[in-house]
């Protein structure tokens, strides 16, 4: 299936604050109701992202139906380097042929993009200068299974996605429950403010980095997630190991929502976008030196969606991708 890209005149206005402008590369991430764009980088240049600056650029992002949000990151260069950013709004135009008219989105901020948001923020689409995506609030509880060796010291991260795209990698570092989190039996509790409303959810990605010495396998009993502006809840089931070592040696799962979760009446094996589990078998050919000792991934792409990326790790323990 070929790839559809639109092309736009994205234009990019800089804050009238002190320190607003930036020494970052600007990365754009384009939302909408058929799926997500990859990443679009904006190379920083002399006078580009400064404060009070308008900014200008031509460029392509794929087709993703009607915008509901976009991605702003800022990458920055250097520890000396300015690394904050305060970025007012952000307007797309869509170029069309010569007898259509140009349509024009626009997305508003008004805020800073710096470290303390993960050098990233999202901008939901606005119309007459209201947003049409409402933030909200997401409390996150993980329950390590009660079984022996069940707890982990690795960092854990989450990605929750749902109607309006997804939330951006969300890290747990402060449970309200407990100083020690992601011990056997325990429950932990995250919130997660000022978040743009996903809509209904319809997976989640869970991770670690497999960075602790000693207990870096994590057995993971299931996750809660709660809108606290709508009170939905959701549960994905998980059971299973994150583990670079043990079971089938993955430290990344996606999770689908159980049937029996509270507001499922549009759940269930299939979801209102028609996602689905899927198990994907990779057969590597009998050939001389066909195999590789590299890390692998797939996207699945249908006729009006693709997936996200799944990751094969391929590690000295575990060979895939080989015979």
């Amino acid at each position: 299936m070929f790839r559809v890209v639109i092309p736009y005149e994205v234009t990019i206005y800089t804050g009238d604050v002190e320190h607003a402008g930036c020494d970052c590369d600007v990365g754009l991430k384009l939302f909408g109701v058929n799926g997500s764009s990859s990443e679009h980088i904006i190379r920083k240049d002399e006078g580009n992202f400064e404060r009070g600056k308008i900014d200008r650029f031509q460029i392509e992002l794929d087709d993703v139906g009607k915008p509901l949000k976009i991605r702003a990151r800022i990458i920055p260069k250097g520890k000396k380097a300015r690394s904050k950013w305060f970025l007012e709004n952000i307007e797309l135009i869509k170029q069309t042929r010569a007898n259509e008219r140009p349509r024009s989105y626009f997305f508003g901020l008004m805020d800073w993009i710096s470290a303390e948001t993960d050098y990233h923020r999202d901008l939901p689409i606005s119309k007459d200068g209201q947003a049409l995506i409402k933030e909200t609030t997401y409390r996150i509880v993980t329950k390590t299974s009660d079984i022996d060796g069940a707890g982990c010291d690795s960092n854990v991260f989450v990605t929750l996605f749902g109607e309006t795209g997804d939330s951006g990698e969300l890290e747990l570092k402060h449970s309200s429950k407990h100083r020690n989190k992601f011990e056997r039996n325990h429950d932990d509790e995250f919130l997660f403010e000022n978040i743009l409303s996903l809509g209904e959810l319809t997976k989640l990605r869970i991770r670690h980095d497999d960075s602790a010495f000693m207990k870096s396998s994590w057995h993971l009993e299931y996750v809660l997630v709660e809108d606290t502006q709508t009170g939905q809840h959701y549960k994905f089931p998980c059971n299973k190991w994150l583990s670079s070592k043990k079971d089938d040696k993955q430290i990344v799962r996606e999770l689908v929502c159980d049937e029996n979760s509270s507001n499922t009446s549009r759940r269930g094996s299939t979801t209102p976008g028609g996602r689905v589990s899927y198990e994907i078998e990779v057969t590597t050919s009998d050939k001389r030196d066909a195999g590789t000792t590299q890390n692998g991934w797939v996207i699945l792409i249908g006729k009006k969606k693709r997936s996200e990326k799944f990751y094969f790790k391929n590690t000295p323990q575990k060979k895939i991708l080989r015979k």
